[in-house]
């Protein structure tokens, strides 16, 4: 049983959180992270925390909470560590009274095992080639929906864009002209920790083609959305009945899933059209200055974040990247 007063201490991390800017989505996935911390503690007190056996990092290899077997991935690992580190961090500075017995020595102990690092596992990354995109962008959409969705798909591909940044994109954020979009929370585009950019979209004519058509309609239909909201009879919802909705994401990748059913490819999310445009761009950089571009493009926070991503290339990059070393 989960202890009360940590369930309340976490809690008001978490509203602290939310008071400083943290977007609803972080916020979510946070609570998620930080319940693996309380039912690691279970019945007992966080200020006890560093008496529990086994230690919470070991505690997440063989525990999770979704009533899967196994432990956690170790990207997830990695996040609830370092989540519950800023927790600690942050609950004893505001009650050091009670939380005196956690010294920051044992907080920095929170980080996942070596045998439990991403570098322990091996992954096959998975993205869109553009290829499967050209597939996509070549369907006769069946009706206004898939038009949209035909359109979203390809758009997210020649712009990297984040899907939650995507779905709250206001019209007047989109210049084809200039082939730049105006990534502004100040404008309700809910990138991810609030930052703002002016992104470049790739320059692929057939590609935009797709998504200047859908751009010309969505205007002339008086939507503030470039990505709106579509009723059942495939018609534009007004947008007085409500710009944004809960489960944009899904909609985004439900029509997604019909997309990839009709060109008979295998399905992939509406994240992995980010990484498809990023390791598009990681086979064609030449030098610093062009990954530092693709990184400020890209909105990461360092070109190590870039290049730690996606630099690593797929099996095929590799394969012949040796096979063209001859002695």
């Amino acid at each position: 049983m989960i202890e009360r007063q940590n369930w309340l201490d976490t809690k008001q991390y978490l509203a602290h959180i939310e008071k400083i800017g943290r977007n609803p989505e972080t916020v979510k996935r946070v609570r998620g992270l930080l319940r693996h911390l309380l039912e690691w503690a279970d019945e007992t007190p966080f200020p006890k925390a560093r008496m529990i056996d086994p230690a919470f990092p070991a505690y997440l290899s063989s525990n999770r909470n979704d009533g899967r077997d196994g432990g956690l991935s170790p990207a997830s690992m990695k996040k609830a560590c370092e989540y519950s580190r800023m927790f600690f961090n942050w609950i004893r500075g505001e009650h050091f009274s009670r939380y005196k017995t956690i010294s920051t020595s044992w907080i920095e102990t929170l980080y996942p095992n070596k045998s439990n690092s991403l570098q322990s596992e091996y992954y096959e990354h998975k993205f869109w080639e553009i290829d499967q995109v050209r597939k996509i962008a070549a369907l006769e959409p069946k009706n206004l929906t898939e038009e949209r969705d035909q359109a979203a798909l390809v758009f997210l591909f020649l712009s990297a864009m984040r899907a939650q940044a995507f779905v709250s994109l206001p019209v007047d954020a989109v210049d084809l002209r200039q082939f730049k979009i105006s990534q502004f929370p100040k404008m309700g585009v809910h990138t991810k920790n609030a930052k703002a950019a002016r992104t470049d979209m790739l320059r692929l004519p057939d590609l935009l083609a797709v998504v200047q058509a859908w751009d010309a309609k969505v205007r002339a239909a008086g939507s503030p959305l470039w990505y709106p909201r579509i009723d059942r009879w495939h018609r534009f919802v007004d947008p007085a009945k409500g710009l944004c909705w809960v489960t944009r994401r899904q909609i985004i990748n439900e029509g997604i899933k019909v997309l990839c059913e009709r060109a008979g490819i295998p399905y992939l999310s509406s994240h992995k059209l980010r990484h498809g445009h990023a390791v598009y761009m990681m086979r064609r950089v030449k030098d610093m200055k062009q990954l530092k571009s693709l990184s400020q493009n890209l909105m990461h926070s360092s070109v190590a974040t870039t290049d730690g991503i996606y630099a690593r290339l797929v099996q095929d990059d590799i394969a012949n990247l040796y096979e063209g070393v001859e002695e």
